[in-house]
């Protein structure tokens, strides 16, 4: 077989299976024995992180980049690229032209795949969508996981997504992401009466020590600023409406950040409280404006989405009561 038939197939690791082995993460991921998956890896057809492997008792964290060729796992490359079609009408488009698309992500949705969840995803609806997104993997180098999208955000955080469609746009837009100079701006309820009508929150954020699937506050880790600013506190309640604003791109940021200053997201239990979540099944946390230049014309571009209906109802409860 020449190098142009080999077939790809690229996987992350998700957070459910880090600090795992190899062979089990892949087994899990693929649901096949662990000696077929070890067969793959002995040949010398597995990748992580672009490094060659053979060990497969080799310690694999969340993030880390599986990249398997021509692989002998019977099934696994039609479970890795499922589509289901009927699901384009849950992609709110916001904006679209020749060269990049506005997302409005629902709560629930994930933005690329992982174990578990692998049709559906946003990355995956894009492509169906605009086929061209997925030449940017060679044409740019970008993640093979998620071609074109420019930030992310968490499976149950809703609102706005900026992806790429062309190569200059996506180089264009990564670098005013890099630069600062993208504007993104959430609305989130949090737990406490802020003391403050608006502050920084200057702190480096790593994987967490203790719990190596979460992240947290660490001089290990990389820097992270996050601005907010008081929107309404709702004294009866115990709870503040925040504006807040990213100038860097950490995973859970906001709500690692919010959280190690004593003011959690409401909804949150991997990071806030379990208990007294005012009967959300989520985190309350939003994205709800983007600002930046048209990465071709240099237009001024500013989108806002509304409130989902649950984040809007837990704020018309506040106000009546």
């Amino acid at each position: 077989m020449s190098d142009t038939d080999a077939k790809i197939i690229y996987l992350e690791i998700p957070i459910v299976l880090s600090g795992e082995r190899l062979d089990r993460a892949l087994a899990t991921i693929s649901g096949h024995s662990r000696s077929v998956v070890e067969s793959q890896i002995s040949s010398g057809s597995v990748l992580l992180n672009d490094r060659q492997v053979k060990s497969k008792s080799k310690k694999v964290f969340a993030g880390d980049k599986l990249t398997i060729t021509n692989p002998d796992i019977e099934g696994l490359e039609e479970v890795i690229v499922r589509e289901d079609k009927t699901s384009l009408k849950t992609l709110d488009v916001v904006f679209e032209d020749g060269d990049m698309v506005v997302i409005d992500k629902p709560a629930g949705m994930v933005v690329h795949r992982g174990a578990g969840k692998e049709a559906d995803t946003l990355a995956s609806l894009l492509m169906l969508r605009y086929p061209e997104i997925k030449e940017l993997v060679d044409s740019c180098g970008c993640d093979p996981l998620r071609p074109g999208i420019v930030h992310r955000l968490d499976k149950n955080t809703s609102g706005l997504l900026l992806a790429a469609k062309t190569p200059k746009a996506y180089t264009t837009l990564i670098e005013a992401m890099s630069g600062r100079q993208i504007k993104r701006e959430y609305l989130a309820l949090v737990f406490g009466l802020m003391e403050h009508d608006r502050g920084t929150i200057d702190a480096p954020i790593g994987r967490s020590l203790r719990m190596p699937t979460t992240m947290a506050v660490s001089l290990q880790g990389r820097q992270a600023v996050t601005n907010y600013e008081v929107v309404k506190r709702y004294f009866d309640h115990g709870v503040t409406l925040v504006k807040v604003n990213l100038l860097t791109g950490r995973t859970h940021q906001i709500r690692v950040h919010l959280t190690a200053i004593g003011h959690g997201v409401v909804g949150d239990t991997t990071y806030g409280k379990k208990s007294n979540n005012l009967g959300l099944k989520r985190q309350f946390l939003h994205a709800h404006r983007l600002e930046f230049m048209h990465p071709i014309t240099g237009e001024n571009m500013s989108f806002e989405s509304k409130l989902p209906n649950d984040l809007q109802e837990v704020l018309s409860l506040l106000d009546r009561v």
